[in-house]
């Protein structure tokens, strides 16, 4: 199991993290998500959504989007909640400068946002993310006018950040890319998280629930329609094994984002560290009386 989880998570160290002298800075901390099979896997929550809005079965809103991604908490990787709690916590203590997504999503700026959303407002964590980095281009307009390519590079983050090129930067992407390696980068390569749900049974939670019970079809209706929106189908659960090695990398990932932080901490910070593992950090909540926000570029 352990050699099977070493091969699930992938880690390059630039040049700084890899000093034997144990080199501390107070320079910027930045960490730096990617969003799809990274954060989780929404390719079916798309199809979902999309055929809601189709339907005009709700309103469009916020709010309907969050109650739907709340039907299916498989979608998200496991403990990924617990880790931007973590985020969070580091951000408020000032060890962590800016929390960033670099994501390739071809679906609107909207889509994405609406995610980031969700993921702030489920943590009541307002204003968690500082910016997000989209696509280049989708369907050959460009979005992203900073970006000079669909790949990644620490170039563009830069250019699309304005941070200072000295930043100290923990970068989490299930795919390898290059030019993010090396220099200032601790570059973490976790493996992508797809859910696994049946498909049916994606289908069959959404009919269960409340949010089609506006809708003028039957259930059995609406469950045959959406059959004919998906145009793969999921048949095999993971195994328990599987979703083992899952939450393994999990805690793995959460063991590297805390190594990024107490490689680069100046000596008399590193003293407060503690180590924390997926399940065992817990924050005091406070309500929030600001509303969820995204700055984009």
């Amino acid at each position: 199991m352990l050699k099977q989880i070493q091969k699930q998570i992938q880690i390059y160290k630039g040049e700084l993290f890899r000093k034997s002298s144990g080199l501390k800075s107070n320079k910027k901390k930045v960490v730096v998500f990617d969003l799809d099979e990274t954060i989780g896997s929404f390719a079916d929550l798309e199809i979902l959504w999309s055929s809601l809005c189709e339907l005009d079965v709700f309103e469009q809103t916020q709010e309907s989007f969050n109650h739907l991604l709340d039907l299916y908490p498989e979608f998200l990787r496991y403990g990924i909640l617990n880790i931007l709690d973590f985020l969070h916590y580091k951000k408020m203590k000032g060890f962590c400068y800016k929390l960033f997504i670099y994501t390739n999503n071809r679906f609107p700026k909207s889509w994405t946002t609406m995610i980031i959303r969700y993921l702030e407002k489920k943590q009541n964590t307002p204003r968690l993310f500082d910016q997000l980095i989209c696509a280049f281009k989708i369907n050959d307009c460009i979005v992203e006018p900073k970006r000079t390519t669909h790949s990644k590079t620490h170039g563009d983050l830069i250019r699309c950040s304005l941070l200072p090129k000295t930043s100290e930067i923990c970068f989490i992407d299930d795919k390898y890319f290059d030019n993010m390696t090396g220099g200032c980068v601790y570059y973490i390569q976790p493996k992508p998280y797809n859910h696994m749900m049946l498909t049916k049974d994606i289908i069959e939670r959404l009919c269960k629930s409340n949010l089609i019970s506006h809708s003028s079809l039957t259930r059995s209706a609406f469950s045959r329609l959406l059959m004919d929106k998906f145009s793969n189908f999921n048949t095999i659960a993971k195994s328990d094994e599987e979703i083992a090695i899952d939450r393994s990398v999990s805690q793995k990932l959460m063991f590297h984002i805390q190594d990024f932080f107490r490689l680069t901490t100046s000596s008399n910070r590193t003293q407060k560290m503690r180590n924390y593992s997926v399940g065992k950090f817990t924050r005091k909540r406070t309500r929030s009386t600001s509303s969820s926000h995204v700055h984009t570029p």
